[in-house]
């Protein structure tokens, strides 16, 4: 594969469809939490007795791409602002965007959190509490859904530390890793070799051998790593996202044929039932054949500016930011109501997200906070660069 391949544009170009699935992944974890208390299996704070089993599939469905797609964007994103400012400027950007609103979420937002699920432990409708400080709800240990803001200042530090390391080697060792991945990246069972690293941390997690990778830190931990990673290599090689998009039926087929597998394999679970094994393969190949997928629709229908999807991309990271509490507060509101689950999650969903986008309009954009969080908004409106005349 020619050195080209890892020659970036010069000028800044805009890709609207990545960041409109960036946008996707944060905004449905929305729905995803609004759905969680409804499952029939559980897994959630409130013991809701309104249930249905459709709320195991959509959360299953959403669950297994969600973070994948969202950490490789991060990882496209995170590779090109890097490209563009060198290490100095992106780790301060990353310190601006990332650190900061973590910390500051982390003394504001995640102690409510905390605090409402205290009321729902204490069952505090029937047996008022009293003792719970703010100061109780602060720390870095649960910080409920803002790990991901945690994990990604890791991978962050990481990529910069094995660039680091990559840069004393020889330039044609360092482009192994681009000329694997283009090459894995355009064929069918690319996504099966990927997924392999995974599997084997799952199987030495369940094995009596065990390293500090799988015994100190979740397998979770390293299977959205590397999704960052492909994100990071993607963004080298932007004409890769053509094959993508080429691929998108391939993908379709094969994210189908991995959920329905995962269906299947659930009911039979059991501890130490080769169905768990099976199940665990489903849910990997599910996630790196789904997420490929919508990367490629995004790109092939989104890949032009919208002011509209603009707006909504802007406002996905607040949105995520502020949205937990207000999930767990309608919970509790309409846990005694007599209404059935799906009525319930569209009103959890509605309130949800109407508070949100109104708290970002009336708060966030067009303000110092908006401009802290995603930058001036007063930008001029890129014109889309077709993936097909991105020189790479």
């Amino acid at each position: 594969m020619p050195t080209s391949l890892l020659k970036l544009p010069s000028n800044p170009t805009r890709f609207h469809g990545l960041d409109a699935a960036r946008a996707f992944a944060m905004l449905i974890g929305v729905f995803f939490h609004s759905a969680m208390a409804y499952k029939t299996r559980g897994g959630w704070l409130l013991s809701e007795y309104s249930r249905s089993v459709v709320f195991d599939f959509f959360c299953s469905i959403i669950h297994g791409f969600r973070m994948p797609l969202f950490f490789l964007m991060a990882g496209f994103f995170a590779q090109m602002t890097f490209h563009r400012y060198g290490t100095i400027l992106f780790l301060r950007k990353r310190a601006f965007r990332i650190g900061i609103p973590f910390l500051i979420s982390c003394y504001t937002v995640v102690p409510l959190c905390k605090l409402l699920a205290t009321y729902i432990e204490m069952d505090v409708w029937r047996s008022p509490f009293s003792g719970w400080t703010w100061r109780d709800g602060v720390g870095l240990g649960n910080v409920y859904h803002l790990w991901f803001l945690r994990d990604l200042l890791m991978f962050y530090a990481g990529a910069i530390l094995l660039r680091g390391v990559g840069r004393m080697f020889p330039r044609r060792i360092q482009l192994l890793p681009n000329r694997w991945f283009a090459k894995l990246i355009q064929i069918w069972w690319g996504p099966m070799v990927l997924g392999l690293p995974i599997l084997l941390l799952f199987a030495i997690a369940r094995s009596f051998f065990q390293t500090v990778l799988t015994s100190k830190i979740p397998v979770d931990f390293w299977t959205d790593a590397s999704f960052f990673i492909v994100g990071w290599l993607l963004h080298q090689q932007p004409k890769l996202l053509d094959h993508l998009i080429e691929r998108s039926a391939t993908n379709f087929v094969a994210t189908v044929s991995m959920m329905i597998g995962g269906w299947v394999f659930a009911f039979g679970v059991k501890d130490g039932n080769h169905n768990e094994i099976l199940l665990e393969v489903s849910k990997v190949y599910y996630a790196w054949y789904s997420t490929l997928f919508i990367v490629g629709m995004f790109c092939r229908y989104c890949n032009s500016y919208s002011g509209r999807v603009r707006y909504y991309v802007n406002a996905s990271y607040w949105i995520y930011l502020v949205h937990l509490p207000i999930v767990f507060a309608m919970q509790i509101v309409l846990v005694g109501c007599e209404f059935g689950a799906a009525v319930k999650f569209l009103i959890v969903s509605a309130v949800t997200m109407g508070a949100c986008f109104l708290s970002y309009r009336l708060f966030v954009c067009d303000t110092f906070v908006g401009i802290f969080l995603i930058g001036k908004s007063s930008q001029p409106k890129l014109i889309s660069t077709p993936l097909q005349n991105i020189e790479s």
